[in-house]
């Protein structure tokens, strides 16, 4: 399969019975409709090409407007829901740095939505109102020679949000009112992926080792879980949790087995199979929260399923099925087509713009090799046509 028939992302907006996101495979915010699984429109993210891929991370939606939240994009691109007009807000690579995946986990408080960095140098603090950009902490991610990588969970405690960094052990504090950073220091770990806090103890699953932490806040003690090697073999390990009753499900990064563990026991209970196609080394599939549990994305289904617990137990099920063969055209189409196509307003000038936009040549998909001069793309086929009646 092409990558970029690959309706994967970060995560989603459910807006109106559709849902929108920002492709990772190729540059667009796509709306689709959850009951027929079809594409209703791709927009062209503002200044970048359609070939380009990962621009994106999350999306939030803030009254009639989708922010979406940069990954390999130096800026903040905001969608207007009615009028399907985009703003951007440039970043400044001073405070941002100049890594890819800069930034996916945010937190939205007031009117601000708050960025805290994957690869970044800096907090960002985003008024959506105003759409003003306020870099926090600088001088902290800075003093790091590693890279600054937040995931997505964290947790809200008294006004203040814990996130763990994964790649040693520190957590993250951010007082939500005073815009303040402490950095805290456990005495044991090297670095997690989760978090959940239950009754004064944040429960967090290590980032590169089969291994839960306990960590009692009122009394600063660290205790770890082990569980066999063989039931999440990848190189990182847990890429979310979900707490549903006494237990807390850790969903695997390239693994293939969802861990049931019973914190109040502290013990796995079970090892459920997820289903999941993991042949990618890393990121194969995105999680996020949903109303009842938990959504996945995956790179190679033709759906998106929802997991939650009915009974006691944790329950699979379908919350949109792909019109696959339908939504290869669209995205077809969208590449052909380039101006003509829905959320562009560019015209076409002459001839030679026409070829290059039909056209899959070295200067498009560049970015994606099998697609370059295939004799099978239609574009490609095209263009050598013209090309000839030039000569």
């Amino acid at each position: 399969m092409n990558r970029k028939y690959k309706i994967r992302n970060f995560g989603f907006e459910e807006v109106n019975g559709k849902i929108y996101f920002s492709a990772l495979f190729f540059s667009g915010l796509v709306e689709l409709d959850i009951k027929t699984g079809r594409i209703d429109a791709i927009y062209q993210f503002p200044r970048y090409k359609k070939e380009r891929c990962w621009l994106y991370s999350k999306v939030v939606q803030v009254e009639n407007r989708l922010v979406f939240i940069p990954d390999r994009s130096d800026q903040i691109a905001v969608f207007n829901i009615d009028t399907h007009k985009f703003e951007v807000v440039n970043l400044d690579a001073k405070f941002v740095g100049k890594n890819k995946s800069y930034y996916r986990c945010i937190h939205c408080y007031k009117k601000f939505i708050y960025m805290f960095p994957s690869k970044a140098k800096c907090i960002i603090r985003f008024d959506w109102k105003l759409n003003k950009v306020k870099y926090i902490g600088k001088e902290i991610f800075e003093a790091n020679d590693d890279e600054n990588y937040l995931r997505q969970q964290y947790e809200i405690v008294n006004g203040k949000l814990y996130m763990p960094f994964t790649d040693r052990n520190n957590i993250l504090v951010f007082d939500l009112e005073k815009e303040a950073i402490d950095i805290l220091m456990l005495e044991k770990g090297e670095g997690w992926s989760t978090i959940d806090y239950i009754d004064n103890v944040m429960w967090m699953a290590a980032w590169k080792s089969n291994e839960i932490y306990k960590w009692d806040l009122r009394t600063h003690e660290v205790i770890k879980y082990d569980f066999p090697y063989e039931m999440n073999t990848g190189k990182y390990k847990f890429a979310f949790s979900y707490v549903a009753g006494k237990k807390i499900f850790y969903f695997p990064v390239t693994g293939d087995k969802i861990i049931s563990f019973d914190y109040i026991s502290g013990r796995i209970d079970c090892a459920i199979e997820s289903g999941i196609i993991t042949d990618e080394p890393l990121s194969t599939y995105s999680l996020l929260k949903s109303k009842k549990g938990v959504y996945a994305i995956q790179a190679e289904a033709e759906e998106i399923l929802e997991y939650n617990v009915e009974q006691g137990k944790l329950q699979k099920c379908s919350y949109v099925k792909y019109d696959y063969e339908f939504n290869c055209k669209k995205i077809d189409a969208y590449f052909l087509l380039g101006p003509f196509g829905a959320g562009t307003e560019r015209k076409t000038g002459d001839l030679r713009e026409l070829i290059k936009i039909v056209s899959a040549s070295e200067s498009r998909f560049k970015e994606d090799e099998e697609m370059i001069k295939k004799e099978s793309n239609v574009g490609y086929q095209i263009y050598a046509a013209l090309r000839e009646s030039e000569v």
